[in-house]
């Protein structure tokens, strides 16, 4: 229905007008007393509703006096009668019945936006604190500190290790292999290890270790092997470092010693004394049967000795190395007496020492033996015969060496033979000096051309072998396309090897093997 007084659409069941109050029902049905002064109401209606609303949504405020005129001329009728409506004079004037509250239900709709809007507003900001944290944590997990990408897993080892020897040393060879690695960081399990740090050049690296890289006294030594334990590190620019273990088992390291005589470990000796002659590394400290000999090892690490070889069949040696850093080098040496049928020992060590022409030689064979002597004799040899002591005198009347041949004989035995050398004391100097230059090819044709003459040979060492009181070596005189050999017995300490250099100052003897013979008694390296 409308209101009469503003025009105002109201529902069927108000009985007061929406906007200004006027009662929509007759006034006989009006309870007496309620609401007798509907601009009272009116203003007090105005004073609830909050005024500050759009005007869109208000209906204007319309001039009372020129309205009511205007709808009075036109005679309307604004009686209203609902017929639905109970008709109870004494019905209370209800607001909130009367007055659907479009202004209170706008405003709640307006705090429900608010509140929708300050969950979005929460939403936005959460999704951006999410955003922000997955952000930082994307950064450190693949990005390093330095800005280097964190691929933990993309830089490539592989490797293999090999057995080898180097420079007379066991130990081995490992290979490295990686596609993206720069270099690698290689370093002992112990403090006290070595540390490598090798670059990878083409995807690969080598490393050689020795066993003596490595100190025995730190490593548990199992069956002549112990462990060693390597730290490998793998690095490249834009790549997290890749860490790796390598485990190796590595020979032991025992001092080094070198037995040049005898070079087999065995020798079969002719006389009471035997020279053995070993090679060390410098600092080592050397026993023989537990006795020191380490004052005797010279600067270069080389020892001579002369051992007593008493009237046994066999004798064994043992010979004990000791070095910081390596572990006891331990080797035996057997000497055996020469098995003769016919018994010839003589009581001086070879070289036999003299220092006039005739040389006075002791020693023991059979009593029924007779002694020959490749040297002129002063009287017949005599031996005793009941003990088969004897006393030779010979002569040796050159400077230097001289070879000396004794033979023993018994009908129906096997002779004996012994080879000797005596050697005439001569100052170094003195003769060294009377050398002459030798004519290679007249000495060889000429078998006893100079016998005795000391004579000077360069050469280089083509092969070399001992007996055990000398060494044997041939000497190649000449060239490679022309060789020009010589045969050599040596009796001093010095040591040799195969391809050395060396001056030789020694007595022409003959020949042996068709090469010129010689006893040298001063051999030199030829620097």
């Amino acid at each position: 229905m409308y209101c009469p007084n503003c025009g105002t659409k109201n529902n069927y069941y108000h009985r007061y007008c929406f906007l200004c109050g006027t009662c929509l029902v007759s006034d006989d049905k009006q309870a007496q007393g309620e609401h007798e002064n509907p601009e009272d109401e009116l203003g007090s209606l105005e004073d609830f509703y909050d005024t500050g609303h759009d005007e869109a949504e208000v209906t204007k405020k319309i001039d009372e006096d020129a309205f009511f005129s205007d709808m009075g001329s036109a005679g309307f009728d604004f009686s209203y009668e609902d017929p639905d409506e109970p008709k109870a004079d004494d019905d209370a004037f209800d607001l909130q019945e009367t007055l659907p509250l479009r202004r209170y239900k706008k405003d709640t709709v307006k705090k429900g936006n608010g509140a929708q809007k300050l969950l979005k507003a929460s939403l936005v900001i959460l999704l951006c604190v999410l955003t922000g944290l997955l952000i930082y944590i994307g950064y450190t997990e693949l990005w390093g500190k330095n800005g280097q990408l964190s691929v933990s897993n993309s830089l490539d080892l592989n490797y293999d290790i090999k057995d080898i020897v180097q420079d007379g040393e066991s130990g081995k060879k490992i290979t490295f292999y990686s596609t993206k690695g720069s270099r690698i960081i290689v370093t002992g399990d112990l403090e006290q290890d070595l540390s490598y740090e090798l670059p990878v050049v083409n995807g690969k690296a080598e490393l050689i270790l020795l066993s003596t890289d490595f100190l025995t006294q730190d490593h548990e030594i199992i069956d002549g092997q112990f462990n060693i334990t390597l730290n490998i590190k793998v690095r490249a620019d834009g790549y997290k470092d890749r860490f790796d273990k390598v485990t190796l088992k590595m020979p032991v390291p025992y001092a080094p010693l070198t037995i040049i005589q005898p070079s087999d470990g065995e020798a079969v000796v002719d006389t009471f004394n035997y020279k053995l002659i070993i090679k060390v590394r410098p600092g080592s400290e050397v026993f023989i049967d537990d006795n020191s000999y380490t004052h005797m090892v010279d600067d270069e690490g080389n020892l001579a000795v002369l051992l007593e070889v008493p009237d046994l069949s066999e004798l064994t040696y043992t010979l004990r190395v000791v070095l910081p850093g390596y572990a006891d080098n331990e080797k035996t040496i057997k000497l055996k007496r020469r098995q003769m049928e016919i018994p010839l020992l003589i009581d001086q060590d070879v070289p036999i020492t003299a220092t006039e022409d005739w040389v006075e030689i002791s020693g023991t064979t059979d009593p029924q033996a007779a002694l020959s002597s490749s040297l002129p004799t002063m009287e017949e040899p005599a031996v005793d015969p009941e003990t088969g002591r004897f006393v030779i005198k010979v002569k040796a009347t050159r400077s230097g060496y001289t070879p000396l041949i004794l033979t023993a004989k018994v009908e129906g035995k096997e002779d004996s033979v012994l080879e000797l050398v005596i050697d005439r004391a001569i100052d170094e100097s003195q003769y060294t000096r009377t050398a002459w230059a030798p004519d290679y090819d007249s000495l060889k044709a000429h078998e006893n051309l100079h016998n005795g003459q000391c004579f000077l040979f360069t050469g280089v060492i083509k092969d070399l072998d001992s007996t055990g009181v000398k060494d044997i070596l041939i000497v190649n005189t000449g060239t490679e396309d022309n060789e020009k050999l010589i045969h050599v017995d040596y009796y001093g300490a010095r040591s040799f090897t195969l391809g050395q250099e060396v001056r030789i100052f020694g007595n022409r003897w003959g020949n042996k093997d068709d090469i010129p013979y010689i006893l040298a008694k001063y051999i030199y390296p030829n620097n």
